[in-house]
């Protein structure tokens, strides 16, 4: 068994077990539930009634199981994927499923901030935002570490990295990295709802272009060169 398939098991283990413990830690935590030991303070000073069950246990087991299956899909699925393009487009497609359901389950998590804000719209700015941020350190930080251990195990082969792999790894830590910077500065200068799109919006704009230039449009092209150029204009409306 080669270096790398060893440390590959090793790694998928050492989460595993994490996950588990994770897991185990709020099944501790259930046998003692009710609304006076585990109530957190936000939901007392917004004299909102916790629940143990609603608040707790369902969204972060959700977060556990949610998290633990990108981590699954990014090294198990999308590191096998051949086309570097195809699999940056992998991973920014799971970066977005992600931070949807970890946002939503942030709506349950911080259900004291319906109280807290006037309106519904500004919570769930406020939770989505929270939700993608978070998400979005993680997975540069995933890809960090990702890159890092490629190289090392190309190095000891005694290889180098293609260069098409090298564009694509560079290619999403700066996506990732500038859409970040661009998200903070909008922030900074207070334009609250720009960033709420920028943050949420783009990507999912960014995910659709990636797939119509990538598959949807070369496909048509192949069968219809008249029925790509009309997916080309009813794409580009979409955006007008």
């Amino acid at each position: 068994m080669k270096a790398k398939e060893i440390y590959n098991k090793i790694e998928f283990w050492l989460v595993t077990i994490l996950a588990a413990v994770f897991v185990f830690t709020l099944l501790i935590m259930s046998k003692d539930a009710n609304e006076d030991n585990h109530s957190f303070w936000r939901f007392h000073e917004y004299n909102i009634r916790f629940s143990f069950y609603k608040h707790l246990f369902i969204p972060y087991l959700a977060q556990i199981i949610i998290y633990y299956s990108a981590f699954v899909f990014l090294t198990k699925y999308a590191s096998e994927i051949k086309d570097e393009w195809t699999k940056t487009g992998s991973v920014f497609g799971s970066f977005l499923i992600v931070a949807t359901l970890i946002s939503i389950t942030n709506t349950y998590i911080d259900g004291w901030k319906f109280a807290q804000f006037d309106t519904r719209d500004e919570v769930y700015n406020d939770v989505f935002i929270d939700g993608f941020t978070t998400v979005a350190i993680i997975y540069i930080l995933f890809i960090t570490y990702y890159t890092l251990k490629e190289i090392l195990f190309t190095v000891l082969k005694g290889r180098k990295l293609s260069t098409q792999g090298k564009k694509g790894l560079l290619f999403t830590f700066l996506a990732l990295a500038c859409w970040i910077s661009i998200f903070t500065i909008l922030m900074s200068n207070h334009a609250n709802e720009v960033a709420a799109f920028w943050l949420v919006g783009v990507p999912y704009a960014a995910l659709i272009m990636f797939l119509h230039f990538r598959f949807l449009i070369p496909l048509a092209a192949e069968k219809n060169t008249k029925a790509a150029l009309i997916g080309c204009v009813l794409f580009l409306s979409c955006f007008c």
